[in-house]
C-alpha cells in the first residue's frame, strides 16, 4: 500500500508516518511519503499513484478542501482522508471528494480504523 500524507506540522507528519508503518503497513510491501504542502503533495500522488491520501486543510500553499477536485481528478480511485480542526468543515470536504474526514487533534487508533475498514 502507497500513502501520501499532505501535513506541514513536520512532527505530525513523521508521528503519522512512523504509526503507520508500525501499525497499518506492518511487514506488508509498502510506503508512506510526506509533503509539506499542496504543491509537492500533487507531485507525490502524480507519481506515485497512492492507494490512500491523507490531506490537511490548512497548508503553506492554500486549503486541502479546495483541492479535493484537482487530486480526485489525478487519483480517481484514490481513497482521500482529510484532516482539518475545523470540523464544520466536513459536510465541504465529503462533497467536494474526500472520502473520510477527521476532527483535529487526530487519533491514530481512528486513521488505523478507516483505512483498515476500507480493505
Amino acid at each position: 500500500m502507497r500513502i501520501v500524507i499532505i501535513e506541514d506540522e513536520e512532527e505530525l507528519g513523521i508521528l503519522m508516518e512512523n504509526y503507520l508503518k508500525k501499525r497499518v503497513l506492518g511487514q506488508n510491501e509498502g510506503s508512506v511519503t510526506i509533503a509539506k504542502n499542496l504543491k509537492d503533495g500533487i507531485s507525490f500522488i502524480r507519481e506515485i499513484n497512492p492507494e490512500w491520501v491523507i490531506l490537511d486543510n490548512n497548508l503553506p500553499d492554500g486549503k486541502g478542501i479546495q483541492a479535493l477536485g484537482n487530486i480526485r481528478r489525478i487519483a480517481r480511485t484514490t481513497q482521500i482522508l482529510v484532516m482539518s480542526a475545523m470540523t464544520n468543515l466536513k459536510d465541504e470536504a465529503l462533497r467536494n471528494g474526500a472520502d473520510y474526514f477527521l476532527g483535529k487533534p487526530i487519533s491514530f487508533t481512528e486513521i488505523n480504523r478507516i483505512i483498515n475498514k476500507s480493505q
